[in-house]
């Protein structure tokens, strides 16, 4: 199913100005590079998902034990990026956050609310396409895809790009388990009572990761470095930071996904949205 269409962010959620309500942490300017992002864009632009943020996912795995958790894993990812999106309003605990905590959630809302994963799950042609042995089998098949759904996968205008069809994620097993570690029970958004509650709401979802793709990278062995070929894993927490992130980059300033080796000399990297 593809994902929704909206339209304008509302003013009062994106302005900046004494008049309009104060925000908290990155909600305010995402809504205002999603609302530019659509006026770049224009009527000959990419119109799938417009006015929302997202990604493609490709699903590799498909196992009995898969089927039963990957509905839940879904689920998760879906509610880490809500949470994420609304834990900014509370900083620190206890009596600081009293303090400095914004009781306005409308634009993380509205954040919340425009974000979609189209789930691609087609089990004859992706199943056991595990791992980096197989990513640029999975790079063709999203290629094809961005086809499928009437866009150019080659568009350079970097005012029209869209992040959803220029970075996919892909979970497989591996992914796939780490995902459904995630605790079923969402932190409470307020303010926490201590560090240690804090610290326990700020860790979760954080063991459960993805493979995050990047499609403009991964044709072009001059843009590879340190080993790094166009892949990394990212934390569900981070998937609104590197979204956005992408969409502020130009096509001047080639996109490089912030990431760093764990452990070192493993050949595993992670985003680490720094």
């Amino acid at each position: 199913m593809p994902p929704p269409t909206f339209g304008p962010v509302p003013d009062h959620l994106w302005m900046k100005g004494p008049q309009y309500p104060k925000s908290a942490g990155d909600a305010r300017f995402h809504l205002e590079q999603l609302q530019r992002q659509m006026w770049n864009a224009g009527p000959a632009g990419p119109r799938y998902g417009h006015g929302s943020w997202g990604y493609t996912v490709l699903r590799t795995v498909y196992t009995p034990e898969s089927d039963a958790l990957f509905t839940k894993v879904i689920d998760k990812i879906e509610r880490c990026v809500y949470h994420s999106t609304h834990s900014e309003r509370f900083p620190g605990f206890g009596p600081s956050c009293q303090e400095r905590c914004i009781t306005y959630a409308e634009q993380n809302d509205e954040i919340s609310r425009r974000f979609y994963l189209d789930v691609i799950e087609d089990k004859a042609n992706l199943e056991e396409l595990d791992g980096p042995d197989h990513f640029m089998a999975l790079y063709d098949y999203f290629r094809r895809w961005v086809v499928g759904v009437g866009e150019s996968p080659d568009d350079a205008d970097p005012f029209r790009k869209n992040p959803r069809l220029r970075h996919f994620l892909v979970i497989d097993a591996e992914s796939l388990r780490s995902l459904s570690e995630i605790a079923d029970e969402m932190p409470p958004l307020r303010c926490a009572a201590d560090y240690q509650e804090k610290a326990a709401s700020v860790r979760w979802g954080g063991q459960g990761w993805l493979w995050l793709l990047d499609a403009t990278v991964m044709p072009k062995p001059e843009l590879h470095e340190d080993r790094y070929r166009g892949w990394c894993r990212i934390g569900c927490r981070l998937l609104e930071h590197e979204w956005f992130e992408d969409l502020r980059k130009s096509e001047e300033d080639p996109y490089y996904v912030e990431r760093e080796e764990r452990p070192e000399n493993s050949g595993v990297y992670y985003y680490t949205g720094l």
